[in-house]
């Protein structure tokens, strides 16, 4: 269902969804993939999904800070724990506390040495010229924008689903993107940081853990449930997966 967003006036229109189904030759396999994404869709509405998502953006927003909150009260008891299970010793403790403080302060790549590492990753996979082009017009396009937003020597694990929604939100309007090519730009992102995270636990050896994870990416469908919904019928036949697990983490 598409139509105006929320709280505006305007009827609410019909779309369909294929998820790619009217590509299958075999029609008894494309029936039963057919009844398979009914199912799905009748599942999640069971569960409570309001398709609607009236308040879903600030709803949201407050869960992810929630589940925020609760890591770092997990993290600071561990963090006492450990304190209290050390020897009184005021060297010891003091080291501990560097410690902590240097594994919060451990920040990995900034965004542009990432994407220095994932234009020579695509160098050595042997892309057709084709594909890197199209790459470089998408590294181009976010470069362009973090050095716009001052943002190309942060670290890759401070870019977040919020920053992604900038990005995109900012070059629909600016450079007239259709929706295909906001959404080619977001799986984009999606390739991109996952890529980066890999490369960089195999350099070296040690666990970064990003914030621009596909969970925290489920606020971008939501933004484009509520503002974006001649999107969001693209995005289902893309990640009709990835659509689950946003409804699933929304209740």
């Amino acid at each position: 269902m598409a139509g105006k967003p929320p709280g505006e006036k305007g009827t609410h229109k019909k779309f369909e969804i294929s998820a790619g189904l009217n590509r299958i030759q075999d029609l008894a396999r494309r029936e039963r993939e057919m009844r398979a994404l009914l199912d799905e869709v009748k599942d999640i509405l069971a569960k409570g999904f309001d398709p609607l998502f009236e308040n879903a953006e600030t709803d949201f927003i407050a869960e992810i800070k929630e589940k925020k909150d609760h890591v770092a009260e997990i993290q600071q008891a561990e963090f006492e724990v450990k304190i209290a299970e050390s020897p009184q010793n005021t060297s010891e403790v003091t080291g501990i506390q560097t410690a902590a403080k240097d594994q919060t302060e451990l920040q990995g790549w900034t965004l542009k040495e990432g994407i220095e590492q994932y234009r020579k990753y695509c160098k050595g996979r042997n892309y057709s010229e084709r594909t890197i082009t199209t790459y470089d017009t998408y590294i181009n396009n976010f470069t362009d924008w973090l050095v716009d937003a001052e943002l190309l020597d942060s670290p890759c694990s401070r870019f977040d689903e919020f920053k992604a929604k900038e990005f995109l939100d900012e070059y629909f309007d600016e450079e007239g993107w259709s929706p295909w090519t906001y959404n080619n730009h977001l799986d984009f992102l999606l390739t991109l940081f996952n890529c980066v995270l890999k490369l960089e636990k195999e350099e070296n050896k040690r666990s970064i853990k990003p914030n621009f994870l596909a969970i925290n990416l489920a606020g971008l469908l939501i933004f484009l449930l509520i503002w974006r919904h001649e999107f969001f019928a693209v995005h289902i036949c893309c990640h009709c997966g990835f659509c689950r697990v946003l409804f699933l983490f929304g209740k």
